[in-house]
């Protein structure tokens, strides 16, 4: 295995009387795409949350590249290169797609927006080499995010957290409502840029066919526990993921 650039040991987190997340504890390798599955309230977006700051973890640890990274801010996470994207498209839906790009941009380095600044041009290559990389560089750039269709909209958030030069990129569902062939062409983007970037991607999906297609690791989660992990064939093969997740019976 490689070397791992996301460590979790023991996580652990309540809300109220309900146990989302159960002493988990993985290891993602460095490079390529990991994928954590299960059925809906497994404690995949929890998971997410606790590895990117939103939530505080009720006890567990979180390591980054070696790096000690429980308890700090969403600020302070992103600034050590996770980013993370939503189930929900957080775009900005009435700039264009072109700004959106911009305000990542200059949220990276850490720069306010301002419409009239000069730091307009001067990541204006910048920005439109990131709208290019997702296929949004032609007369869409212009157009208001909130009018671009579901397909673009989510090749403009990739855009927007690609834009912050992670070394980690956390995805929630990326091709949640897209068509059979957007999900397979945004999928086939995020390993291009994956690739070519050199960033590692762990995403959650529920579309078994892409998960077993590109992933090369696969974590299962069920009740908030850890249920399984390993490469594609072995998930596939593992008898408690077919009865509990695939729905199969002996």
């Amino acid at each position: 295995m490689a070397e791992a650039i996301l460590e979790i040991q023991e996580l652990k987190k309540t809300f109220g009387g309900l146990l989302a997340v159960d002493s988990v504890s993985m290891k993602i390798a460095q490079g390529g795409c990991s994928c954590i599955i299960g059925p809906n309230g497994a404690g995949k977006t929890t998971l997410f949350n606790l590895i990117s700051g939103y939530h505080p973890a009720d006890s567990g640890k979180v390591f980054f590249q070696g790096k000690d990274i429980t308890g700090k801010s969403i600020e302070e996470i992103c600034r050590s290169g996770i980013a993370r994207s939503f189930q929900l498209i957080s775009i900005f839906p009435r700039l264009s797609a072109y700004d959106g790009v911009l305000i990542s941009l200059l949220a990276r380095e850490e720069k306010t927006w301002n419409p009239f600044s000069p730091a307009k041009k001067f990541f204006r290559d910048e920005a439109m080499a990131v709208l290019e990389s997702v296929g949004l560089a032609d007369q869409k750039k212009d157009i208001f995010s909130g009018d671009l269709s579901l397909g673009d909209q989510k090749r403009l958030e990739l855009g927007m957290a690609v834009a912050q030069n992670p070394k980690l990129l956390l995805l929630d569902e990326p091709t949640a409502g897209m068509s059979p062939v957007e999900r397979v062409s945004t999928m086939e983007l995020l390993q291009g840029l994956a690739a070519q970037k050199g960033f590692t991607v762990l995403f959650t999906e529920h579309d078994m066919s892409l998960v077993f297609s590109i992933s090369d690791w696969i974590g299962v989660l069920h009740l908030g526990r850890l249920i399984a992990e390993g490469p594609p064939l072995a998930i596939k093969g593992n008898e408690t993921v077919r009865k509990v997740y695939l729905g199969e019976t002996e």
